[in-house]
């Protein structure tokens, strides 16, 4: 049987010289050599001192504590009630553990969390495991924490990352006033200026002589513009040059307007847009009706708690009214297919995770269904950990250090992520080809009804108008 981690150590020249050659230990007297492990490349040996060999000897056995966090660790059920892991994380200890020669055993914490602080001074989760030395190693990651490093050993940094929002995008939506959209504000109100200029001009100038009043006089030659703008032609001479000058710019400026808004207006009749309504956590603090849900006893619970003002103190705020939820991390893929997806929830939750979880979802759907909102808090550096003072970390940063210059780990991550950027880069706008409907033109209705609407009144007001002029002629008369 396997001696633990601790009976070797208790030897004084093996503890001796992991002390003192924790980039050298193990390293056995040859040429340098290349092995492989899990189909990897692991680290290369070579030779020190003729005479010398730093190794453990025996080949302990290392108690390692370890949790699912896709895509870094992969934990799934055996055939025999135990559980198999996979991943970055898994292959990084393989290569450290073949090279210092120990061997390892896998155990979970009972509440499946990273650790946090208890009111009674111990901790939960896979740090607690590794303070009570019921385990040598957590494999974590874990956020790099001042409270965490006064109880157990960090080791080189693997990776910086921090938290992110993701949400569930909303259904495409029809805009019923895209007629209006074509052209910018600014062109409506320049194309006015120009229709008013021109007709002022044409009044001024007295180029249509009418035998009608001046007030029906002015309505027809505005009317005529109107007709000019929507293609229908002027229908009447123009005497002389000045007037067909300033009718010829407008009708230069009439023709380039209406062809841009019509290719504009077929355009957007075809696009739909999709809401991203969570953008910053302030977003989700205002609207009432989002609950948010986070990883539990975790090092960004720990730093929520402990913040006095800003948005990571309103945010925390939330738990106080049932609107935030801390959960395990290994649920947030259920949680994304469920609740998230009916957009009553958002994650909180580590950009590797952001990438990961709907990347899988992609992959079996083909569906872009989530995105990540701009903003993001609580940046970490993430490392193993040991128990406090542990000699075996050093010799596992040496290690740690080799595998991150050759990039090895970065590759790893990227191959546990099928699809990792198919949904990076969306926009918020489809296009769809469909039939027109009420849905996307009732706009259109509208317009026409409140136009309909005011003739009416017109109409009316102008048979009241003369209904009373005939009166009060009969009364002159009289």
């Amino acid at each position: 049987m396997a001696l633990s981690l601790e009976e070797t150590l208790q030897k004084g020249e093996i503890l001796e010289d992991l002390l003192l050659h924790p980039q050298s230990f193990r390293e056995i007297i040859h040429q340098p050599t290349f092995s492989s492990i899990s189909n990897y490349i692991t680290l290369r040996t070579s030779k020190v001192h003729p005479l010398s060999v730093h190794r453990f000897q025996d080949a302990p056995e290392v108690v390692v504590v370890a949790e699912q966090w896709t895509p870094h660790v992969l934990i799934r059920q055996g055939e025999r009630g135990n559980f198999i892991a996979s991943g970055p994380m898994i292959n990084l200890l393989d290569v450290v553990s073949h090279s210092i020669n120990f061997t390892y055993r896998l155990v979970r914490p009972n509440d499946g969390s990273w650790g946090a602080p208890q009111p009674n001074g111990s901790w939960s989760g896979m740090v607690g495991v590794v303070m009570r030395k019921e385990a040598d190693i957590g494999l974590g990651p874990f956020a790099v924490i001042r409270s965490r490093s006064l109880v157990v050993e960090y080791s080189q940094s693997l990776f910086f990352d921090s938290t992110v929002i993701l949400a569930s995008k909303g259904k495409p939506e029809h805009n019923p006033w895209s007629f209006l959209l074509p052209l910018a504000p600014t062109v409506w109100a320049a194309l006015f200026v120009a229709i008013t200029c021109t007709w002022s001009a044409l009044l001024i100038m007295g180029v249509w002589d009418f035998v009608s009043g001046r007030l029906n006089r002015a309505m027809d030659v505005l009317f005529l513009h109107i007709r000019t703008l929507l293609q229908q032609g002027l229908g009447c001479d123009l005497p002389g040059s000045a007037g067909r000058w300033v009718v010829g710019g407008w009708l230069l400026v009439a023709m380039v307007t209406t062809w841009s808004y019509t290719g504009n207006l077929m355009s957007l009749l075809t696009v739909r847009h999709v809401s991203l309504p969570f953008q910053t956590g302030q977003d989700i603090v205002d609207d009432p009706h989002i609950n948010v849900i986070m990883e539990q006893a975790s090092a960004y619970t720990d730093i929520m708690e402990n913040a006095k003002e800003g948005i990571l103190a309103e945010l925390h705020a939330l738990l106080e009214v049932g609107r935030m939820h801390h959960k395990p991390l290994n649920m947030m893929t259920q949680f994304l297919g469920t609740l998230v997806r009916d957009g009553t929830h958002v994650l909180l939750i580590d950009e590797s995770t952001s990438r990961k979880l709907p990347a899988d979802i992609f992959s079996k759907t083909g569906r872009c269904e989530f995105y990540k909102a701009r903003e993001t808090f609580m940046p970490f550096f993430y490392a193993m950990i040991g128990r406090k003072n542990s000699p075996l970390i050093p010799a596992i940063d040496a290690r740690i250090q080799q595998l991150l210059a050759s990039g090895l780990y970065n590759t790893w991550v990227l191959s546990a992520i099928p699809n990792a950027t198919a949904c990076v880069s969306f926009s918020s706008s489809i296009t769809v080809k469909e039939p027109l409907t009420l849905a996307t033109t009732w706009g259109m209705f509208v317009v026409l009804v409140c136009g309909l609407s005011l003739a009416l009144i017109c109409f009316v007001a102008e048979v009241i108008y003369h209904r009373l002029s005939e009166e009060a002629s009969k009364e002159y008369m009289l």
